[in-house]
């Protein structure tokens, strides 16, 4: 709980369910009943909605450069990055995608960091 001049902000944790992320209250005038709820969702989970015709896939970013990876199976070990444009929408990553043909499931997979790349520099380089 964060006290700010004369006003209260919560952040309560949702750790499972498909609403995983957190729960900000804002109580402005400190009477005991917050003005303002936001679920915050966590970041990778993906949420979708119908766009122009298209899929909307909206995620907080795990990394700088997050994959988006698509298959038509869940028991599938092959899952292929999906062939979109990511945008920026606030703090959100937006890909939208074909919501016709075959029934599918999507992905977020963090970027990977070479750390062998920073062991190669000399010190004060």
């Amino acid at each position: 709980m964060i006290q700010t001049g004369n006003s209260t902000v919560i952040l309560r944790s949702q750790e499972t369910g498909p609403n995983r992320g957190f729960v900000r209250e804002v109580d402005k005038d400190n009477d005991g009943t917050p003005e303002t709820i936001e679920l915050v969702p966590a970041r990778g989970i993906l949420r979708a909605s119908k766009d122009s015709g298209l899929l909307a896939l909206r995620w907080r970013p795990l990394s700088a450069n997050d994959t988006l990876e698509a298959a038509k199976d869940l028991n599938d070990p092959n899952w292929s990055p999906v062939n979109t444009s990511i945008t920026t929408d606030g703090p959100d990553k937006v890909a939208k995608v074909s919501s016709s043909g075959p029934h599918g499931f999507f992905r977020v997979l963090p970027g990977i960091s070479n750390c062998f790349s920073l062991a190669a520099q000399p010190l004060g380089a």
